[in-house]
């Protein structure tokens, strides 16, 4: 972990760049919602489990950040949306991680 954020902070791209980008873009663009399935299992079979939900967090912060900047006046239901989609995969990550866990003995 450490040897990707140094590579970052040297000005290098994550090893998942393109990955993460592709989900970020699909959620970006609900219109084409086979996409965003398509992005996240690329992701999740280039990495793993961990690496999708953290991408998943990251992209609910932006659209909770979003939410946030429609209070001052602009409006975005698309961008609500997106977030509850985003909710529901993050608990749904948690639930089976669980599951998982308690059959491994974690």
């Amino acid at each position: 972990m450490a040897l990707v954020a140094e590579t970052a902070l040297l000005g290098g791209q994550h090893p998942l760049h393109d990955e993460i980008s592709a989900l970020a873009i699909a959620v970006a663009s609900p219109e084409t919602p086979e996409k965003i399935g398509l992005a996240r299992k690329a992701l999740a079979e280039r990495s793993n489990e961990h690496a999708l939900l953290d991408a998943a967090g990251i992209i609910g912060f932006f659209a909770t950040i979003t939410i946030l900047v429609d209070f001052t006046g602009h409006s975005s239901q698309e961008f609500v949306k997106m977030f509850q989609r985003m909710a529901k995969i993050i608990a749904t990550g948690r639930r089976i991680r669980c599951m998982i866990g308690k059959c491994l003995g974690w």
